[in-house]
């Protein structure tokens, strides 16, 4: 399974582990974050980094977020 994370104000990546953590016990997960602009999200890639997460990947911001999420499923199919 995936986990998604909308990284849209700037307490929320300063409290990302939390929540990550609260959405999987694995630190495995596939789990894609992504923000307005791609800037905050970054910041929480590596705060998930940084605590063990093995698969997170930067989605960017909102529009190629989108992009990047639909060709991740079609791969995954």
């Amino acid at each position: 399974s995936r986990g998604l994370g909308d990284v849209y104000k700037r307490q929320e990546w300063q409290e990302i582990g939390e929540r990550i953590a609260g959405i999987t016990s694995s630190k495995d997960e596939t789990i894609y974050v992504y923000c307005r602009t791609g800037n905050r999200s970054g910041k929480a890639k590596e705060i998930l980094d940084q605590l063990g997460y093995s698969d997170v990947t930067n989605a960017g911001g909102v529009s190629e977020a989108q992009g990047f999420i639909d060709s991740a499923e079609a791969a995954h199919e």
